[in-house]
């Protein structure tokens, strides 16, 4: 049996706040840089600006948990309180609390934590209130969603710690409202020791307790005419508690939601029928009300926050809202209906803007804010302020109406007119003047509801619309800014179809339910034909379906009527049927998804040009149905039910029962699941033979209204039903009055029902009006005597001749064998709107990924959770794919590209072959996400252990394998399986763990984690240059046959692929999760996931001549050194040799904890040293024949200096680390490059050139043949001249110029600039391109060899706006022929330079003998328009030796060029026997950018999507500067800048 839950609740938003990659080791670190953990590339500042669009209907005020909802997902309704259940509300779930008295006043105040058995038994006494209980007990809808959203509505909100921040319910008035539970300890119910969760004690046999929730009598009763404020707060709600009531008659209904003449419902003092008489009980009172972020034992929960963020003092309990206001992700406005014209649109209560905003930064509490020249409330209190209106204490002041529909402003609390609110959002969105009409006319006045419940109306001369499009210096946003419109409502709207652009003229209003809509200033926006589009595209043809109007059939009734288009038909069934509610939220949905608006403000001061056809998505937050629909599945066949009720006499109150004429359905006002067996199968856990066979039976208690708004609003009628399957396998339902004499209207009472063979409304009993007899023969009345009629036409027809009786009553029913002649549309507004206002994807439970049905009470916070990130990867506008570009040695020629999405964090990696002429195809040979296996078949997964320890296997089943730390930090066998690329647990899959893909195909998405900064590098048969010292060494290359491509992964792992430049490439060859990337690794499943870097290292690869720790033959091997780079701090090697990687192949893994294994005091600062390993490491061969991988120390070391690591390559023992200048600090060492000798034995190192973080080269002396001779510090040969120009990007080293001044020394070549903290895009310091020269004898390591002083200067020239520049001619006379000049200097400065111009790339030498001897820089300028994808990155070409104009494009007589979402990673130089040409990767989000007539090919094109922004990474080529006579033959060389 599933109960549709009515009256639905939400949970805890579970936002996961990480710690962005700071491990704990790094808690001692010198910060050299703050690392982005998201990358810079796909960082921008354009926030997304979401519009609540929030029904403020009173259905947003009834119980969370009704006990009707399968929250636990075993297939039955879970009645009453379950224990393992985590039940959510203003209480904390885990805590036990007392109720206290505080100047006067009562409230609960947390006091200890719950035992997991036990709950809050051994607490004091006066403290055994449990949290998770009360939340179950105490919770209204609108609580939880002010929970959820902010945090809840604090009645106190002190600026300091000298009060407590006090959470309160909503304000629950005496009527339906209320909401009443049991603790009946009987077979079947309630099985758990209360004493463990309440004060109180066990009831006595045969007895239970009773819970009712209502708000006292208001102090003073606000009168229904006047401007006098409504009282604020409302009066907090009771938790009414009636002890040892009688099991049988004494239940539930009887109090909580019966008014039968001698008590209200849930009185103080309950009135119950004992033997004919009455019983009076009187219920003891506790005030929902509660203190919030109370430490306890040093922890508070962990919704709370601390003020001010950097000294906390005061804690303050938050939401959805906070979270996402951080740095301003996303932007909030809000809609909400009114009251006033409570059938008519809604209003605009905050233009979009920071929430931050209304939050106070040194206290946390809420604050009012400016909105035109006024001053309100923000959204948070302006929620807060969101009530029953219009209660006089006894009935509302509408009074009833049971001879004709309300009127406009009648009952002001009813009405959800969502459609209508959300093209509201449209215009407003689309820059709007002024709101319309006739939605929000009048509500503004001093006497309207709106504002005598203090709610703020934006669209007024003193608080105007602001469009959020205006210009960024008027306080607007960004144009590319992405709008996003999140409803959040019940999915039963109402009064929405009538004042909407394109409505059938049959729908028109009349005067009662307020004015036309009047003219469309939404160009091409048609209900109607958005409507028709819809019903086709979902294919419904021509069907009949239970609703209250189609077309001119129009009755008002839950009755079956043919139906061909969402346009004509309104009035929701069962109970809403005349209140008009449309579909009509889906075609507005569509049209702004699919047209889209025009936003901009092209006439506004300044001016912000017009873009048209601007796509809104729509995200549904449906918060379940009021209406409980039962369903029976029973041998594969199910059959729905929902109770029915209708109002039709006598006279005296109903004008006529006749066909046409007005009769109210009665509202249902309380449901009460009594018990149920056997509703989910033989297996179920609530099948029970001996129980009617076997088969199913349940029987509920359904309290009706006789009016559908207003009166009283209270029960006039209390049925029970029992529904049951007999042993002939039909279906038989069964009515029973339980108290039906309470109204004096006369109420027919039934249900509708599908999925039997005579579906349709069955109204087959009847109340006693006044306690009277009934008289009215109604013309949808079936009789069961003496022949069981089917449903009444709807046409009115059928008049019997008797009236319906007023005893129990039966009906017998066969299930459908074919599909059933009517029924119920197969899905809500909310949820159309949400499918055809948004990609149109569907989960794995074919509902759309963008609507989020808040189904059962514990599921509010894990999809409002999903919305809010729907959102913000919605708004998130350009993350510029990063492609990387490996070189290849064989015959065959590819190109790879490496794109990573910054919506999944996922990546894909592409092979495009290059022609002989050199062009790029765009077809891809493989792609090798696409060719990983299933996990089970992933046989080369290792998790590393440090050090020289062997690996472990991961595998889906190796959990159990791994030990204590290593599962903590997986979390549990499902999380492992899903880091191996299992996605059956993802949430499109309904799991709950992170998409990495968009679709509900198990197939769909990249399980290969994002690829930022570690580019894909060439495994391959490159020359080192080795043949001169080891004859062996050319043998090894010739053995070498095949190809294989490297590369990190910010998922943990370090991949190895086949290369092969054919289909048969790709192929996963190894997986390497190093043992510093385990840290927490189970975050990266959790969908609240926040980017870190892990393995994002710059790879290096050589050739060595070694053993192994298993191999102790010393032949030639391939060896790959890899690092975390701005990840974790870790570098590895991997023997490569071969394409069978195994365990074996993982050589040793250098990282912290390793480190302090080796040496647990650190007595040489080998771990205190060691950081984020930022540059390549390389691979080399020192005097005495030992092979070593040298590697800089890093960043954000605990020593914060700047080191050079040498170690063993064989089995990464440290053989020297040798210091520079240990009184610089907050400095690490990152680029290094080798230089071998020139004289002797020319395979070993000479020299190691590094560069650190403040802009410092250094030249470390290795070529002594005993590590204890080397110098013991670095030689300073460059100081920069400012800290401001630090150095991050690899150099280059080569010979000086043929000079008396200068033989024997070396050049050093590099850039400088930073791109790697959040704060580095805006810094505008100028940066340079340098080649300085080194005498090699130089041996100071505090005075520098080089200064700027000592360098020729050269300039830059370029025109506004063009995309090419000119350096000037190198200095006269050549710098190295002038005493003291040491190199030559580029500054990236001048006119038409943009400031904060800065190289982050390494250079590489272009040379053509006799023609230009040449070093192509990589520069980049970030971006500063927030609506540009990426970065321009500009390819500068200087004379090597000078510094000065070289010509280097061959097209072009400039000598550097702009590329227009340029990436810096993916550029290189192909020099063979054709032109030679420069190629780089380019990503467009906007097709309209000129490549510029310097471009002479693309290729490798992909289109892309990145976070919903379309478009397209290629790579581009420019011919560069030929020899005099184009050679022929084999490609020899590539050269990669990176």
């Amino acid at each position: 049996m599933l109960v549709t839950a009515p009256r639905r609740a939400v949970g805890v938003l579970a936002l996961a706040v990480l710690l962005s990659g700071l491990w704990c080791e790094r808690a001692l670190a010198q910060t050299t840089v703050n690392m982005a953990q998201v990358p810079l590339l796909a960082l921008k500042s354009a926030p997304g600006l979401v519009l609540l669009t929030m029904s403020r209907d009173h259905r947003l005020f009834y119980a969370a948990y009704n006990d009707t909802s399968d929250i636990d997902g075993d297939g039955i309704a879970d009645v009453g309180f379950k224990p393992p259940i985590t039940y959510y509300g203003n209480f904390v779930s885990n805590r036990c609390y007392a109720y206290v008295t505080v100047t006067g006043s009562k409230r609960f105040s947390p006091k200890s934590i719950a035992d997991p058995t036990i709950g809050c038994l051994g607490a004091p006494s006066s403290a055994r209130w449990h949290g998770n209980w009360l939340n179950w007990a105490g919770t209204s809808r609108m609580d939880a969603l002010r929970r959820v959203l902010y945090g809840g509505y604090r009645v106190s909100d002190p600026t300091s710690t000298s009060g407590a921040t006090v959470l309160q319910g909503a304000y629950i008035p005496q009527d339906s409202h209320v909401w009443g539970k049991e603790f009946r300890p009987v077979v079947g119910r309630d099985s758990y020791n209360i004493t463990y969760y309440t004060p109180l004690a066990a009831p006595a046999a045969g007895k239970q307790h009773l819970f009712a929730v209502r708000s006292p009598a208001y102090t003073s009763t606000p009168s229904d005419t006047g401007s006098a404020a409504y009282p604020f707060p409302m009066p907090a709600p009771d938790l009414r508690v009636i002890l040892n009531a009688d099991q049988v008659t004494e239940r539930i209904w009887n109090w909580a939601s019966t008014d039968v003449g001698y008590a209200p419902i849930a009185a103080d003092t309950a009135n119950f029928s004992n033997a004919g008489g009455r019983n009076s009980v009187t219920s003891t009172p506790y005030s929902l009300v509660v203190e919030a972020c109370v430490a306890l034992s040093g922890a508070r929960e962990a919704e709370c926050a601390g003020y001010p963020a950097a000294a906390p003092k005061v804690w303050k309990p938050t939401g959805a809202l906070h979270e996402y206001s951080v740095n301003d992700a996303l932007k909030f406005g809000l809609i909400t209906g009114s009251y006033q014209n409570n059938y008519s649109g809604g209003v605009v209560r905050r233009n979009i803007s920071s929430f931050s905003s209304e939050v106070n930064p040194d206290n946390g509490t809420f604050q009012q804010v400016a909105e035109g020249s006024a001053t309100v409330d923000g959204i948070a209190r302006t929620i807060d302020r969101l009530s029953i209106y219009g209660w006089s204490g006894s009935s509302y002041y509408c009074g009833s109406s049971f001879s004709s529909p309300r009127g406009q402003g009648d009952c002001e609390s009813w009405g959800a007119p969502v459609g209508e609110m959300m093209y509201e959002g449209l215009r407003y969105f689309s820059g709007k003047a002024s709101p319309t009409a006739a939605y929000a006319g009048g509500v503004g006045n001093a006497a309207s509801p709106d504002s005598r419940l203090g709610l703020p109306l934006i669209g007024t001369a003193t608080s105007p619309w602001k469009n959020p499009y205006r210009a960024k210096s008027s306080g607007g946003n960004p144009i590319c800014s992405r709008p996003v419109q999140m409803v959040i409502a019940d999915p039963v709207t109402s009064f929405d179809s009538d004042q909407l652009p394109g409505i059938p003229p049959l729908f028109l209003p009349p005067a009662r339910l307020g004015a036309a809509l009047g003219s469309n200033d939404l160009t091409g926006l048609n209900v109607s034909t958005e409507s028709d589009a819809v019903w086709t595209a979902e294919g419904l043809g021509t069907r009949n379906i239970f609703i209250g109007q189609s077309g001119t059939l129009s009755d008002g009734n839950p009755t079956a009527k043919s139906a061909s288009s969402f346009a004509q038909i309104r009035g929701h069934a069962p109970d809403a049927t005349q209140s008009q509610g449309s579909y009509y939220a889906a075609a507005v949905a569509r049209f702004a998804r699919n047209t889209g608006i025009d936003i901009g403000a092209p006439t506004g001061s300044p001016a912000v040009p017009a873009v048209a056809g601007q796509p809104v998505d729509t995200l549904s937050v449906a918060l379940g149905g009021v209406v409980p629909k039962i369903e029976v599945a029973y041998n594969g066949k199910k059959v729905s039910i929902v109770p029915v009720s209708k109002s039709v006499g006598p006279a005296s109150y109903v004008n006529s029962p006749d066909y046409g004429q007005y009769q109210a359905t009665g509202a249902i006002t309380g449901f009460y699941l009594d018990s149920f067996n056997n509703t989910s199968g033989p297996t179920g856990v609530d099948y029970n033979a001996a129980i009617n066979g076997g088969r199913p039976t349940l029987s509920f208690v359904v309290n009706f209204s006789d009016s559908d708004e207003g009166t009283d609003n209270e029960t006039d009628a209390i049925v029970s039903y029992n529904v049951s399957v007999n042993a002939a396998g039909k279906l038989v339902v069964a009515l029973a009055p339980v108290n039906t004499t309470a109204a004096g209207i006369e109420m027919h009472l039934g249900y509708s029902i599908t999925g039997t063979a005579r579906d349709g409304l069955y109204l087959d009993m009847t109340n006693k009006p006044g306690g009277g007899a009934p008289s009215i023969r109604y013309y949808l009345d079936t009789l069961t005597t003496p022949t069981a009629q089917d449903p009444a036409p709807s046409n009115g027809t059928r008049i019997n001749g008797t009236v319906l009786p007023v005893t129990a009553m039966t009906r017998t029913f066969d299930f459908a064998t074919a599909t059933s002649g009517a029924g119920y549309l197969p899905h809500d507004p909310l949820w159309y709107a949400a499918k055809y206002g948004g990609a149109g994807i569907t989960d794995s439970r074919g509902d759309p990924t963008n609507y989020f049905r808040i189904s059962n009470p514990a599921q509010l916070p894990d999809q409002m959770g999903k919305a809010f990130r729907s959102a913000a990867a919605l708004a998130a506008v350009a993350s510029t794919s990063v492609v990387g570009v490996g070189q290849r040695s064989l015959g065959s020629s590819a190109i790879y590209q490496a794109n990573y999405d910054s919506l999944t964090w996922s990546s894909r990696l592409y092979a495009f072959g290059v022609s002989a002429a050199g062009d790029v195809s765009s077809t891809p040979l493989w792609e090798a996400s696409a060719v990983i296996p299933a996990p089970a078949l992933r046989a080369r997964l290792f998790l590393g252990r440090g050090g020289s320890s062997p690996p472990i296997a991961l595998t889906p089943g190796s959990f159990g394998s791994l030990n204590v730390a290593e599962q903590a930090d997986f979390g549990d066998a499902a999380t492992l399986a899903y880091l191996l690329g299992d996605k059956s647990a993802e949430e499109r899959n309904g799991g709950a763990l992170r998409n990495r893909g968009t679709t509900a195909a198990g197939s769909a998405g990249s399980v290969l984690g994002d690829i930022v900064n570690s580019d894909p590098q060439i495994i391959s048969r490159k020359d080192y240059g080795y043949s001169a010292g080891d004859a062996s060494y050319a043998a090894y290359l010739e053995s070498i046959n095949f190809e294989t491509l490297a590369v990190g992964t910010n998922n943990g792992f370090f991949h190895i692929f086949d290369a092969q430049a054919n289909a048969g490439g790709g192929a996963e060859l190894l997986g390497f999760m190093p043992q510093a990337a385990r840290a927490n690794i189970k975050d990266l499943a959790s969908p609240g996931y926040q980017h870190r870097n892990l393995i994002d290292g710059a790879i290096g690869v050589g050739h060595a001549k070694i053993a192994t720790p298993t191999d102790a033959t010393v032949k030639w091997r391939t060896v790959v050194a890899g690092a975390g780079g701005d990840g974790v701090p870790t570098v590895f090697a991997i023997d490569a040799s071969s394409k069978a990687f195994s365990a074996n192949s993982i050589l040793w893994e250098i990282n912290k904890t390793s480190l302090l294994a080796a040496d647990p005091g650190d007595a040489d600062s080998y771990a205190a040293r060691f950081g984020n390993i930022m540059g390549r490491p390389t691979i080399g061969k020192l005097a005495n024949g030992i092979w070593v991988a040298i590697f800089g120390n890093g960043y954000n070391s605990a020593a914060g200096t700047s080191n050079l690591y040498v170690v063993r390559l064989d089995t990464g023992a440290i053989v020297r680390v040798i210091p520079t200048n240990n009184s610089v600090t907050a400095n690490g060492m990152g680029a290094i490059e080798i230089v071998r000798k020139t004289g002797g034995d020319q395979d070993t190192i000479a020299y190691v050139y590094g560069a650190d973080y403040k802009g410092n080269i250094w030249r470390f002396n290795l070529s002594d043949s005993n590590p204890s001779s080397w110098s013991s510090t670095g030689a300073l040969i460059y100081k920069a001249p400012t800290s401001g120009r630090p150095i991050t990007a690899e150099i280059r080293v080569g010979p000086a110029p043929a000079s008396p001044k200068t033989l024997g020394g070396n050049m050093v070549y590099f850039g400088t600039g930073s791109y790697l903290s959040a704060s580095d895009p805006a810094t505008t310091n100028v940066q340079a391109l340098y080649g300085i020269y080194d005498d090699l004898l130089h041996g100071l390591n505090a005075s520098p060899f080089v200064t700027d002083a000592s360098l020729s200067s050269m300039t830059i020239s370029a025109a506004t706006g063009s995309d090419v520049r000119t350096t000037s001619p190198g200095a006269t006379p050549d710098w190295f022929t002038v005493t003291g000049k040491k190199g030559w200097i580029v500054k990236l400065e001048g006119a038409n330079v943009v400031a904060g111009e800065r190289v982050i790339a390494p250079p590489v030498r272009y040379t053509v003998a006799g023609v230009v001897d040449a070093f192509l820089f990589t520069s980049i300028v970030p971006g500063t328009d927030e609506c540009d994808a990426g970065l321009d990155a500009w390819i500068t070409g200087v004379d090597a030796m000078t510094g000065g104009y070289r010509k280097v494009f061959a097209n072009l007589e400039e000598n550097s060029v702009r590329i227009r979402g340029g990436s810096p990673r993916g550029v290189f130089v192909l020099q063979d026997g054709r032109q030679p040409t420069l190629y780089i990767s380019q990503t467009v989000f906007n097709n309209t950018i000129n490549t510029t007539s310097f471009v002479t090919g693309t290729g490798g094109e992909q289109s892309v999507s990145i976070n919903g922004v379309a478009g397209t990474t290629r790579v581009i080529s420019i011919d560069l500067t030929a020899p005099a006579v184009t050679p022929r033959g084999r490609r020899q060389v590539w050269r990669q800048l990176k």
